[in-house]
């Protein structure tokens, strides 16, 4: 069961949105190298935000929209109000043992919000966003802990947080900084509601990339793992499918099914 946002989703924003076969996420590519052996359920969806997986009438970076436009979903909700976090837990209830991991990843639309609103005013961007960013990544963080510990009452299994790729890994570099923030803010909130629990993991898909983009001085568009533009303007933040892979490996580390 794969839980998220565009990451998951295999988002590529120049792709024609009407086509599920566009979308090629990390669990993606897991069901295709393990085959039929393993069911891939991917709820996950494009603009999804940490308040919006809980309650679907929270604010989003698109998800409503990508829903009620007819946009393509790997699967079908049960209703346009249904959030992601009832349709997993749905799942989890009725599938039970059967589901062999679930994987999360959630937070980085936050901030993505907090950007547009912040670039309303462009010449106090920074004051806004600097002001502003602990707060917001203080509440992705609460609303993570509040989906794990909603999924561990119906589901003990192993359960991997998945952490956010940057595009840029120049320590300098405002857009890792803001990353780095938001991926140590939710993995603080996965190790206070850990306790002693020895199925709940963190693959970390920053350092996966970090390292893969290490030949290219840390850019990751240099370096393939993220989604060059058409007009050869630079690099979309989504992941490339080689991005996507170096997300397999972060959960491959943590012993999820891969093969």
């Amino acid at each position: 069961l794969a839980l998220g946002d565009s990451v998951a989703f295999g988002h590529n924003p120049f792709a024609d949105r009407s086509k599920i076969a566009n979308f090629n996420g990390y669990p993606t590519l897991i069901q295709k190298a393990v085959g039929s052996r393993l069911e891939v359920i991917n709820p996950s969806c494009v603009g999804e935000s940490s308040g919006s997986f809980i309650d679907r009438s929270a604010p989003d970076n698109g998800c409503a929209n990508w829903r009620s436009s007819g946009s393509a979903m790997h699967v079908a909700y049960a209703s346009a109000s249904q959030s992601q976090l009832a349709f997993a837990l749905d799942i989890l209830r009725r599938k039970g043992s059967a589901v062999k991991a679930v994987t999360l990843g959630i937070g980085a639309n936050d901030i993505l919000m907090l950007s547009n609103e912040c670039a309303v005013d462009p010449a106090k961007y920074n004051e806004c966003v600097f002001g502003r960013i602990q707060g917001v990544i203080g509440a992705a963080a609460g609303n993570a802990a509040k989906i794990i510990g909603a999924i561990r009452q119906v589901y003990r299994g192993p359960l991997a947080f998945v952490t956010y790729h940057t595009a840029n890994y120049d320590p300098a570099s405002l857009d890792r900084l803001a990353i780095e923030s938001l991926n140590n803010g939710l993995k603080q909130a996965v190790a206070a509601v850990k306790g002693d629990d020895e199925n709940l993991f963190i693959a970390d898909a920053f350092a996966e990339l970090e390292q893969a983009s290490a030949a290219n001085n840390g850019d990751a568009c240099a370096a393939g793992l993220v989604i060059p533009r058409p007009d050869g303007a630079g690099c979309d933040f989504h992941p490339s499918l080689n991005g996507q892979r170096e997300y397999v490996e972060a959960l491959a580390k943590v012993a999820m099914p891969r093969r």
